[in-house]
């Protein structure tokens, strides 16, 4: 089964819609996804927030060598090199989130603060995240970047708008939750890659629109069946939009993806996001 067409469509219309936005005075926060930067708090703070996460283009890590070290990971020295190429979507934000999880993606945010005029934030990830002490040094960034994006906008970020963006991006995590349940099934009704790219749309489409259209792809997907396949679990460090050959050649062979595990360029979407109490110590955990 191909992408769904209408969000192909939806999809390609999105970086002019972008662009307008921002020609209209919005502002554009670029982050590095992978499940430290929330978006709750981008939207929450009048901001839009898009992952910086293409992939499957040799030619941007060719790119990147003018800029980054070449034993930095090819996902890294991609979103260099994407950059580096004029790729619109890297030229269009006000703002940059790079969540320091290790050397490698830190030499992201190294290279934007070098080579660019693009405003950085350095989200200060902690290594050992069991203490109190790893808690409170990530609630306190999560604070800082809440400020930033204060001022970028010059609009506040209020508990009750704060709490209707955790609402709706739990709803989107639901809803992928509900689609990966299915992925389950002997005959799942969806590819590997088609959930794989249905995944990389909610980072950069517009958050009401996802989540509206996810309900409806729950029902839809929930009455088909596919075909019954090998079933393969695919294991690595990140996953771009664009990197879809793996799929490609599994799929050409007869079999199909039904679960990944990768760290950077997808959206953790198994835990939700308790919305009862204070909202920074319910995004820290």
């Amino acid at each position: 089964m191909e992408m769904f067409e209408d969000l192909a469509i939806y999809l390609e219309n999105r970086i002019p819609e972008l662009e307008k936005l921002k020609n209209n005075g919005a502002k554009i926060v670029g982050y590095v996804p992978g499940g430290f930067v929330p978006e709750e708090i981008i939207w929450a703070g009048g901001a839009i927030p898009v992952a910086l996460n293409r992939g499957g283009n040799h030619e941007a890590v060719l790119e990147s060598m003018n800029y980054i070290p070449r034993f930095i990971d090819t996902y890294s020295r991609a979103q260099i090199g994407y950059w580096a190429l004029g790729e619109p979507l890297y030229r269009l934000a006000d703002l940059v989130v790079v969540p320091c999880t290790d050397k490698n993606i830190a030499a992201i945010a190294d290279c934007w603060e070098m080579w660019t005029n693009t405003q950085l934030f350095r989200l200060g990830v902690p290594h050992n995240n069991t203490t109190q002490h790893a808690f409170k040094y990530y609630f306190d960034t999560l604070i800082l970047l809440k400020e930033v994006i204060e001022k970028l906008t010059d609009k506040p970020v209020t508990d009750t708008k704060l709490k209707t963006e955790i609402d709706t991006c739990n709803r989107i995590r639901l809803r992928l939750g509900q689609i990966r349940e299915l992925r389950k099934n002997e005959a799942p009704p969806i590819s590997g890659s088609d959930f794989i790219k249905l995944h990389h749309a909610t980072l950069l489409a517009e958050r009401n629109y996802m989540a509206e259209y996810l309900d409806l792809k729950v029902d839809e997907l929930g009455k088909k069946n596919g075909k019954r396949t090998p079933r393969i679990l695919l294991i690595g460090s990140s996953i771009a939009q664009g990197d879809y050959k793996i799929y490609d050649l599994l799929e050409s062979a007869g079999a199909n993806v039904v679960v990944e595990d990768f760290s950077e360029g997808i959206r953790p979407y198994l835990q939700q996001v308790d919305n009862s109490g204070d909202s920074y110590k319910a995004l820290t955990n």
